[in-house]
């Protein structure tokens, strides 16, 4: 796998290195959703596991521990809401969580998928998680993770971006963020 090698390249050439292999003492959503992408690199054997262990890095980031039902779509909503933050297309992120989804979901339950696309999918699914495990650490210094699904879900009935809050800690801190 190609992107195991660029993901070795890249823990090689950044300090979080020491962060993202480190044994955690205590476990926490980053450090769950640092395993789980960890996970999809260096221990995934297809296309398949690999989009389940980011899916599970995504869930870890993204929904509350107490949270079981309709996952799949409130995990699209608030991936694509806070990528819209970041001028992404929210419908193509949704989209895209929406497909990864119920492909982890076969092959949790045992199925294999038969996408001719597989690949392509696996890289943009492997890309998001990436960008958003890295606005999540970024913004774990400053805003505890249920702000930030508070302030997402404040942005989800938003009809005019032009009139969102400049006081949401989203807004204020992503010019601080990089990807």
């Amino acid at each position: 796998m190609k992107e195991k090698e660029l993901y070795m390249f890249f823990l090689r050439k950044t300090e979080l290195k020491d962060r993202l292999l480190a044994q955690q003492e205590e476990y926490n959503y980053l450090s769950i959703a640092i395993q789980r992408y960890n996970n999809a690199f260096l221990n995934a054997e297809t296309r398949e596991s690999l989009i389940t262990y980011t899916i599970s890095c995504l869930e870890a980031l993204f929904l509350k521990d107490n949270e079981r039902m309709d996952l799949k779509r409130t995990l699209s909503q608030r991936i694509s809401i806070i990528m819209k933050i970041f001028k992404f297309n929210p419908i193509l992120i949704y989209n895209l969580i929406d497909v990864a989804y119920k492909i982890r979901s076969k092959y949790s339950h045992g199925g294999i998928t038969k996408r001719k696309d597989l690949d392509n999918l696996a890289k943009k699914i492997l890309d998001l998680t990436r960008m958003s495990l890295l606005i999540l650490i970024q913004l774990d210094a400053k805003i505890e993770k249920i702000e930030v699904i508070k302030d997402i879900r404040d942005l989800i009935n938003i009809d005019d971006w032009n009139l969102i809050k400049k006081d949401s800690s989203l807004i204020k801190n992503r010019k601080n963020i990089l990807l």
